[in-house]
């Protein structure tokens, strides 16, 4: 059996013996048809208009900004990798204890967290990687193996910093000097440091965390680029115009670059097999209104590669219409939207049909007939949801001692460590 609204409205019907629209009009019928379905959500919080999203799991990064793919997720209810590799159950967490563990570096049991600041809803991943990152550079022994090119861009001073970092204890800082070359960019190459990255070849993601100091206005930053592969004739480059998130480049703080190999274009015959790539290149591009600026810096170069984990979540959609198109809101006059629960468990059609009707007689004063209907929608509620099992994880808390960080000292925590001076 599929129910859709008319199903809901026929059941309301019936309990304020009333079907004309003298009374109570088409748009009255949908409304109460949308508000008593978020009602049924309210009460039931469990699986059942559970739906999925697959998300790429990237080792050292923890952080997945989710408010555009997820804008309807009501809470979330399990995080599972792909079948044959799901080992160990993750553990729903606050996001504030995953927080002190992702800063931490503490691994523990596998972790997920829903975090939910600034308008953005963020997926938080504490969980032991499949598939292990290769650090190419953290910058932490120097920038030896670096080169600003002063002569075909507008890079200088290239060094490493001590005082401003990602991770570790160093970064690698630089200068630009606009109107040094013809070039609108600033270029670091490295052709010291052969890579084994066959395991990722092809489907490896490039990390770069990359600050932008505070007195430049991010959008005079255009792009950064990425080069890799064998020398500056034969191999791949990627940019990209955002950081990882989709977000516009931030001043005063760290970006994270995420450079797809699986999307990057060949230039000659780079290793194919990846098993040796020595050839690195960054460039930091930007418009013409961007002035001389010092204390750029890069740090934490990474290759990463993803893993499909699939997080299943409370759709707060309240159905679809007849297309599959989802809905916040029932809408169509002739009552042919589709309740979320419709073909599944379409014994809530009694709850609430039965919660319209008191928001009907609630409307028309009449108190009694509500809290009556009030109370069957209760009752209904009950019977249909005590035949219906669920599977949400809780958001489980833990004991710690809180205070001593045993990983390293004298560094606030972060994604790694970072110094924010």
């Amino acid at each position: 059996m599929s129910s859709t609204v008319a199903t809901l409205v026929n059941e309301m019907d019936m309990h304020t013996g009333d079907i004309t629209t003298n009374r109570i009009s088409v748009a009255n019928r949908l409304n109460y048809a949308t508000e008593a379905v978020i009602w049924l959500q309210e009460k039931l919080k469990n699986d059942h208009g559970l739906r999925t999203y697959d998300l790429s799991y990237l080792d050292t990064l923890h952080y997945y900004l989710v408010t555009t793919p997820l804008a309807d997720l009501l809470d979330g209810a399990d995080l599972r990798r792909r079948i044959g590799h799901n080992y160990q159950s993750m553990t729903h967490r606050s996001p504030r204890e995953l927080a002190e563990e992702v800063g931490q570096r503490l691994t523990g049991d596998d972790s997920w967290a829903i975090e939910r600041r600034d308008n953005d809803v963020l997926l938080v991943i504490n969980a032991k990687p499949r598939f292990q990152a290769i650090t190419i550079d953290n910058f932490d022994g120097g920038v030896s193996n670096w080169t600003g090119d002063a002569v075909n861009s507008d890079i200088s001073n290239v060094s490493v910093d001590y005082t401003l970092f990602w991770g570790g204890n160093a970064s690698l800082r630089y200068d630009v000097v606009v109107g040094q070359s013809a070039n609108l960019r600033a270029t670091i190459t490295s052709t010291l440091l052969p890579q084994n990255l066959s395991t990722m070849l092809l489907t490896g993601v490039f990390l770069l965390e990359a600050y932008i100091p505070q007195n430049v206005n991010p959008a005079n930053i255009t792009s950064y680029t990425l080069y890799f592969g064998t020398n500056a004739s034969n191999y791949w480059s990627s940019t990209v115009t955002v950081d990882v998130d989709g977000n516009t480049f931030e001043a005063g703080d760290w970006n994270t670059l995420a450079f797809q190999w699986s999307t990057a274009t060949q230039v000659g015959t780079p290793d194919l097999t990846g098993s040796s790539i020595t050839y690195f290149r960054i460039d930091m591009n930007f418009n013409s209104s961007l002035t001389s600026t010092t204390f750029f810096h890069y740090d934490q170069f990474r290759v990463a590669k993803p893993e499909t984990l699939t997080f299943y979540y409370v759709s707060w959609n309240v159905g679809t219409n007849a297309s599959g198109t989802t809905l916040t809101a029932f809408t169509n006059v002739s009552y042919t939207d589709i309740p979320y629960f419709s073909g599944k468990y379409d014994q809530y059609v009694k709850a609430c049909g039965h919660k319209m009707a008191a928001l009907a007689f609630a409307d028309l004063r009449l108190k009694e007939e509500s809290t009556e209907e009030h109370s069957q929608a209760e009752l209904a509620f009950q019977r249909a949801f005590a035949i219906f099992p669920t599977s949400i994880t809780k958001e489980v808390k833990s004991f710690k001692v809180h205070g001593i960080n045993f990983t390293q000292k004298g560094h606030r925590s972060g994604r790694f460590f970072r110094n924010t001076i």
